[in-house]
């Protein structure tokens, strides 16, 4: 007889290559099994299966995605916040005045709320509260105010 081949009497010498082969199909065949199994609780739960790095979507620049949800807002431009902020000085008329307080938002029933620091300068607003009204108006978008209302700040 031959020495490569075992005889039926000897039992077989394990190949350390062929082990190695056979421990690997083994963890491929677990990993399939246990994909298999995240896909279906995947599924369940209502999520995508096999969320690997080729499945998953790149990432998109921000910008691109804040310009996306301005234009799905319909938002055209500059707020008229920042518009009335930018001629506050003038729609006050006091400069002393006007760097005291400070436009806080325009509300969804067309008022808008303007910060005051203290009683005093709240009341001497509230006297000159359709001037200041009527020259807001006249800014571009100033249209959509009806109220001025002013809060502690």
């Amino acid at each position: 007889m031959s020495e490569t081949q075992p005889s039926k009497n000897q039992p077989a010498r394990s190949d350390p290559t062929r082990a190695a082969r056979l421990r690997r199909g083994k963890r491929i065949k677990a990993r399939i099994a246990q994909r298999e199994r995240d896909n279906l609780l995947s599924a369940w739960r209502g999520l995508p299966g096999n969320a690997t790095p080729a499945t998953i979507e790149h990432p998109e620049r921000l910008g691109d995605t804040l310009c996306a949800l301005m234009q799905s807002l319909n938002a055209k431009g500059q707020s008229f916040e920042r518009t009335a902020a930018a001629h506050w000085v003038e729609i006050v008329g006091d400069h002393a005045r006007a760097s005291a307080c400070a436009v806080q938002r325009l509300a969804e029933d067309g008022s808008l709320i303007i910060t005051v620091p203290g009683a005093v300068l709240r009341s001497e607003l509230q006297f000159r509260k359709a001037d200041m009204l009527r020259r807001i108006r006249a800014l571009p978008g100033g249209n959509a105010v009806r109220a001025l209302v002013f809060r502690a700040g």
